[in-house]
């Protein structure tokens, strides 16, 4: 298997044929062998199966690819405008820690997350864990060095008090 810069993953006919004898549940692969895709062309509709899908050819970079996915979350407009240092400030507040110590380390991990360009996807997580809320779906406690963060426990990602525990975000954002 090779997953490549646009994080597409692409298995060898070997590994297909390997996979699908072993018994495990494979939905769909793309298959990147010419020939094999040329027999199948040739050959597919005596079988009455379906013709193999050709993997998408980008013209672009990887990393504008990348750009591309993460300034096209679907959510609510509300949710896309939301300043997060305000709805996060007031997270703070309506859960009785606004002081020095907490809101030090807010602004601090805030810089963090928009040095990597990560504000998009902290908003989706703020318009998920509402969801999940408001449709009564349980959510874990944390995951990893997932519950180092304020923010992401201030978003209801996790229920671990990351500075009362003296966890280090930088082990999340590293």
């Amino acid at each position: 298997m090779i997953t490549d810069a646009y994080g597409s993953v692409k298995f060898s006919v070997k590994e297909t044929l390997e996979e699908m004898y072993s018994g495990s549940a494979i939905d769909q692969f793309v298959i990147n062998d010419t020939n094999e895709n040329k027999l199948h062309a040739q050959h597919h509709k005596h079988f009455e199966i379906h013709s193999l899908q050709q993997a998408p050819t980008l013209d672009v970079s990887p990393e504008d690819f990348h750009d591309i996915l993460s300034s096209s979350w679907l959510m609510p407009q509300k949710y896309k405008d939301m300043d997060l240092n305000v709805y996060l400030a007031n997270e703070l507040v309506n859960q009785n820690m606004a002081t020095d110590q907490y809101t030090t380390r807010l602004v601090e991990e805030l810089e963090e997350y928009t040095k990597r360009n990560m504000l998009d996807i902290l908003r989706f997580l703020v318009y998920l864990m509402n969801v999940c809320r408001n449709n009564s779906i349980v959510t874990g406690i944390g995951r990893g060095s997932s519950v180092s963060s304020l923010v992401l426990y201030l978003i209801g990602v996790h229920y671990i008090d990351p500075v009362k525990y003296n966890l280090s975000y930088k082990e999340f954002l590293r």
